[in-house]
């Protein structure tokens, strides 16, 4: 589920029922108007099952992500919940595990992937408003990482700092925290944060939680991490 930022909107998804092999795959995404209580309208989504959805920080635009099976981004208007545009890896190498809007500015944010990938996405929106595409741009998680693993690394959990607007961390399946600058596209620094998957992170001001796949939920000061990083500084650390 997703609830618009101004809290008037609430999103849903049904799993895809298939009733032949001929069938195409819909799933149903139910838009519910939150003072009513009422259901809006309901659009569809050529994928098995919905794993993640969100609005942008302006509620101008909602996100939905098929899970692995078919990993289709999808971007609606919510002006009336028409379909702007369709993006699907075309190598089939990867696969999105989570996706973060950037909470200062609504046109961007990144995707969490598979096969140590991150993409730094961009919605590109021409003067006319009659033409809308998505600027991606790929980052590959430190080979140090994969050196030491002698395994790729998936993606698990994304966020993006609030105190900046440039600066993204992701978890990964084996334990580590990469922190990214988005102005740059490289990876600014890592740290081992846990002996499993880190499932789930949340920010407030310097401070940032983090849950793993073992029920371990940690709480990390950021504070010097964002105050030197923030501040422009994108050398190797």
């Amino acid at each position: 589920m997703a609830l618009s930022n101004d809290v008037t909107v609430l999103v849903s998804a049904q799993c895809s029922i298939i009733m032949n092999k001929d069938d195409e795959l819909q799933t149903k995404i139910i838009i519910w108007d939150i003072k009513t209580l009422r259901q809006k309208l309901s659009i569809h989504q050529a994928v098995h099952a919905i794993q993640s959805m969100a609005f942008s920080r302006d509620d101008r635009f909602l996100i939905t992500i098929g899970d692995y099976r078919k990993s289709l981004l999808t971007l609606w208007s919510t002006h009336d919940y028409t379909n702007i545009l369709n993006w699907q890896d075309e190598s089939s190498l990867s696969y999105i595990n989570c996706f973060s809007w950037n909470p200062m500015r609504a046109n961007e944010f990144c995707l969490g992937c598979s096969n140590n990938l991150i993409r730094f996405c961009t919605i590109i929106e021409q003067t006319n408003n009659t033409n809308v595409r998505l600027q991606i741009i790929n980052g590959q998680i430190p080979s140090s990482i994969s050196e030491q693993l002698k395994k790729t690394c998936e993606i698990t959990a994304c966020i993006y700092l609030i105190s900046s607007i440039n600066l993204v961390l992701c978890s990964t399946n084996y334990g580590f925290i990469t922190c990214w600058d988005t102005r740059t596209n490289i990876c600014l620094l890592h740290w081992k944060a846990d002996s499993n998957e880190i499932c789930f992170m949340a920010t407030i001001k310097y401070k940032l939680i983090t849950g793993s796949s073992n029920g371990c939920l940690r709480l990390w000061n950021t504070e010097s991490l964002e105050m030197n990083l923030g501040q422009g500084n994108t050398s190797n650390l």
